[in-house]
């Protein structure tokens, strides 16, 4: 938030000559910054600090203020790491996670550093606890990869799945806990605050825990449509069911069925404002190879393995869920998503045919095109999903 603003070090290095009564202003600057209550001051705070007293004053200032202004522990840290103290850095952070209110959103830019310097260190134990931490604090897609990543084993990764479904679904409390007499904490950013997209990166740990039940449990009575949103924690789990269905590995899935996976992770990525375009790209590579492993463990180990009672089930549903979602679709004119709605189609009769029953895949396609023929801007994008078939 305050990455940009103004350092006193800047003015101070635009004068050739060194600038009159500096420290003994940089000591009143603090003491007024020290009466400050808000973000930008701890910023401007730690640094007159470390200018006048050096790492030692900042960790002076952490060691009185550090529970109250929790922000001033990412300025000591970075000191820290810049001296090559990275052992102290992991014991601190450590103890500041341990003496911090547990909902501080802030918690998790705290662990980042327990993780950063867990890696160079080669400590795995430490880097495992800093990403659960991170978690914790910050639910969110990217550090749940995080922890899936850094735990070491493909058998032990979704047991912590589990536990990241079983912190998710506590009550969130909304206000930190401060010693008595302590002054309210500066801003509500430090806070936790759930990911907009909570249902779905709740659907993703449910699906990498391997609780496929739960994880349609949830979904198989909402809405196939959400105010014409075609992509949603519904099409998750709906997509990963068509991809165990159809029996493939990830890099052996036919076109409009890798299509519709690919752009299902792609779209709700998209949909979480937390992300630039940069990161929503490299996001959406990584959970999709994140599957593609998981996937071919699970079918190798049996993780994943569905009776054939269960399948036929999943399939069923995924069948009349696909109708739906086309009907909602067509029959409601969103002719921004005309080309998802003939993508499924095809997608369905690929899995089909993947299942031996050609027959019934043809006659999909045939009823989709014979209800839709009408509409001939849908029935162009049936025609382009069925030459990628």
């Amino acid at each position: 938030m305050y990455g940009d603003a103004p350092r006193l070090k800047d003015f101070i290095q635009l004068s050739p000559d060194p600038l009159p009564d500096q420290e003994a202003f940089l000591r009143q600057w603090s003491t007024f910054l020290r009466r400050q209550n808000n973000l930008l001051a701890d910023t401007w705070l730690c640094e007159a600090v470390r200018m006048v007293e050096g790492t030692a004053g900042l960790e002076r200032l952490v060691r009185s203020k550090g529970h109250q202004r929790p922000h001033i522990y990412l300025d000591w840290f970075t000191a820290l790491e810049e001296e090559g103290q990275y052992a102290q850095v992991l014991a601190e952070a450590r103890l500041a996670l341990q003496s911090l209110p547990d909902d501080l959103s802030i918690r998790a830019v705290i662990a980042d550093y327990l993780c950063a310097v867990a890696s160079v260190l080669g400590d795995r134990e430490s880097l495992l606890e800093g990403r659960w931490q991170a978690f914790v604090a910050m639910p969110e897609l990217s550090r749940l990869l995080d922890l899936w990543e850094a735990v070491p084993s493909m058998e032990q990764r979704p047991h912590w799945m589990q536990r990241t479904i079983q912190n998710m679904q506590q009550p969130r409390s909304r206000k930190a806990t401060l010693p008595p007499g302590d002054p309210p904490i500066p801003t509500l950013v430090y806070l936790r605050q759930l990911s907009p997209l909570f249902n779905e990166l709740l659907a993703h740990a449910r699906l990498l825990a391997g609780d496929l039940a739960a994880a349609y449990q949830a979904v198989a009575r909402k809405p196939v449509l959400e105010e014409g949103n075609a992509v949603n924690a519904q099409t998750l789990v709906f997509a990963w069911l068509l991809v165990l269905l159809s029996g493939r590995e990830r890099k052996d899935l036919p076109p409009n069925l890798e299509h519709f996976w690919r752009r299902t992770l792609q779209e709700i990525i998209v949909d979480d404002w937390m992300y630039d375009q940069h990161i929503q790209h490299e996001l959406t590579q990584r959970t999709d190879h994140i599957y593609a492993d998981y996937l071919a463990w699970g079918r190798a180990s049996g993780f994943l393995h569905l009776e054939a009672a269960d399948a036929e089930a999943y399939l069923a549903w995924c069948l009349d869920t696909a109708r739906k979602r086309i009907e909602a679709t067509v029959s409601n004119q969103h002719h921004g998503i005309y080309d998802e709605a003939a993508n499924l189609t095809v997608a369905c009769a690929e899995l089909l045919s993947l299942r031996g029953d050609d027959r019934a895949a043809d006659e999909l396609v045939a009823h989709i095109r014979e209800r839709f023929h009408r509409y001939r801007a849908f029935q162009r994008e049936l025609r382009s999903a069925l030459a990628r078939k």
